[in-house]
């Protein structure tokens, strides 16, 4: 779905390509988070070496997914000497899917779950965890999905149809980073800590601070586009 929204929303003499790198980059994800993943529990792998590899049997780590596909859409970029902030608007059109995609399937295969709360309360579902145990929890995993559908249809519905490149990039970033920051708070499921925060919570800020950086760039070169085009006239 992530790829047909590139290719709906990309223009037709330039699709093929961007839907091509859009696999590489899912590709790229899949081995920054594994590797990610792997890196964390290098005390078990260092023992099981041959599965490393084998990332079906679980274990991906979305802060990893995340340096994986920025890591990757830079480096096409650059080797492809394609403008860095339109192929990130360009691929960025993939990302709503294929984090909800993560989230529900999280919530299918009992990963970042939320805490178990009441029986009675109705906002409550029930989710699967890592032990195989069925519980009413927090619906992180759905509300996740939620507030970022709400969000990308504001995003879409704000910005002009042929706003700055690299704009809905940075945007869509940012919005992304937040929320699953704010709600790695409301995560049950084991994960390692550092000075008393989540990884996932400390990837989330420091995306958070790359992508303000981004758009904050992105709003001062379109200041310097315009002004030079009113020069020009």
């Amino acid at each position: 779905m992530g790829l047909w929204q590139v290719s709906r929303t990309t223009s037709p003499e330039k699709a093929p390509q961007h839907v091509r790198i859009g696999l590489i980059t899912l590709l790229g994800g899949l081995i920054g988070s594994r590797l990610v993943f792997v890196l964390i529990h290098l005390a078990y792998f260092s023992t099981h070496p041959s599965e490393s590899v084998q990332f079906w049997l679980g274990g991906l780590s979305w802060p990893g997914a995340a340096i994986g596909i920025i890591g990757t859409i830079l480096f096409t970029a650059m080797a492809k000497h394609i403008a860095i902030g339109k192929l990130f608007d360009s691929l960025s059109s993939m990302f709503l899917p294929l984090i909800i995609g993560i989230e529900l399937g999280c919530w299918q295969s009992g990963c970042a779950y939320g805490p178990v709360v009441s029986e009675t309360a109705f906002w409550s579902i029930a989710s699967l965890d890592e032990t195989g145990a069925v519980l009413r929890r927090f619906p992180t995993q759905l509300i996740i999905s939620l507030v970022l559908l709400v969000y990308f249809i504001g995003l879409e519905s704000r910005l002009k149809k042929h706003h700055f490149p690299g704009r809905k990039a940075w945007l869509s970033g940012l919005g992304i980073s937040i929320i699953l920051g704010i709600f790695s708070f409301l995560r049950a499921d084991p994960a390692p800590y550092w000075l008393g925060l989540r990884m996932e919570s400390w990837t989330a800020l420091g995306l958070s601070l790359f992508f303000l950086a981004a758009w904050i760039i992105n709003i001062q070169k379109q200041k310097k586009s315009e002004e030079l085009i009113r020069n020009a006239f």
